[in-house]
């Protein structure tokens, strides 16, 4: 009888001991593992068994406008973060500290790994903005399920080309937006472009943050100076939206003038689901 009941008897839980960054034991019982400090980590599970890996990486940085006597450019948008949120299934082994992992901050991938082996997910964070360039999309090097973000607005130029204005980040349908690019000087403003739409979220208006945070406008002593762009919008993962690029700075003049500053791209997330 006891051999019955043995045979009957599950394989027992399914623990990950983490460490890194932060430190923890999660039985996948009890649901999904979220992690969100941003830095590397270190896992090792109780038994072989299934486990689902889905992801975000981190969203550029805005750059920030420029302060010139005249002809100053705004700053770039940030790149979306690269998101994979149908998740790669891997079949995971119970060596100690057999694999690991990283949680992208702003502009850096998000990643789960054979320990020094195989990337079974890598997303590599949007670019950041500078001034007068924007940041691309970040881009999806492991996964077969990710996809890149949107690519941070164009930067606006002072001589016009392509605008004056920043550009409007580029939406993802499946990732992080970015951020939108800040205006230029040449203009009484010059307006910044709106954050790109994430899966989740939409992009902020210029100025206005979404899940990316928006650059700041130029100040001047006058009305010639640039609005700084929107921020990108995001990717919901338990109830917060990751990935968005910064928007750009506005450019000011000198006269009396501070430029703007751009904003930040928001962290990247991992998430860990047994099956």
């Amino acid at each position: 009888m006891p051999i019955a009941f043995a045979a009957l008897r599950g394989p027992g839980a399914l623990v990950v001991t983490y460490t890194g960054a932060a430190s923890g034991t999660h039985d996948f019982a009890t649901g999904p593992l979220y992690l969100t400090t941003t830095g590397s980590y270190t896992f090792s599970f109780s038994r072989a068994g299934n486990v689902r890996v889905k992801g975000v990486s981190g969203g550029g940085n805005g750059g920030n406008g420029a302060l010139n006597s005249q002809y100053a450019s705004g700053g770039g948008g940030g790149g979306g973060g690269a998101a994979d949120m149908t998740g790669e299934l891997v079949s995971v082994v119970s060596t100690p500290s057999g694999y690991t992992g990283a949680v992208g901050a702003a502009a850096s991938e998000t990643n789960f790994r054979l320990a020094s082996s195989t990337y079974y997910l890598r997303l590599l964070g949007g670019g950041n903005g500078s001034n007068g360039a924007h940041g691309s999309g970040g881009t999806v090097s492991a996964g077969a399920n990710g996809y890149a973000g949107g690519d941070g607005g164009t930067a606006g130029d002072p001589y016009g080309s392509p605008s004056l204005s920043g550009g409007n980040g580029a939406s993802a349908t499946y990732a992080a937006g970015g951020g939108g690019g800040g205006g230029s000087s040449e203009a009484q403003p010059a307006n910044g472009g709106s954050g790109g739409n994430g899966q989740d979220q939409s992009g902020g208006a210029q100025t206005v943050s979404a899940s990316g945070t928006a650059g700041t406008s130029g100040v001047a002593d006058g009305d010639w100076y640039g609005k700084g762009g929107g921020g990108g919008g995001g990717v919901l993962v338990n109830g917060v939206y990751y990935g968005g690029g910064g928007g750009g700075g506005g450019a000011a003049r000198t006269a009396g003038g501070t430029q703007g500053s751009g904003g930040a791209g928001k962290q990247g997330v991992l998430v860990l689901v047994a099956e």
